[in-house]
């Protein structure tokens, strides 16, 4: 991922052109019958980024500067 400009302080704003919390809403939860905001919390951790393999996903990022770039990761 650093290849791409993911490093510890960049903040992800979209992903796949939604938003990160309606990327959640409509991509992740919608699956999952969570209990707990932590428990749903830790299921978008682990799916954040997921997708086919060998296949891309197409990031808003905010680097640590403050700058907003487009980045793709496969």
């Amino acid at each position: 991922l650093a290849e791409q400009g993911l490093r510890p302080g960049v903040e992800i704003l979209a992903v796949d052109g939604l938003p990160v919390a309606r990327h959640f809403a409509e991509k992740v939860l919608r699956f999952h019958a969570g209990n707990t905001r932590h428990g749903d919390e830790a299921l978008y951790v682990i799916y954040l980024l997921a997708g086919p393999a060998g296949g891309q996903v197409a990031l808003t990022i905010r680097q640590t500067d403050g700058t907003e770039r487009d980045a793709a990761v496969t």
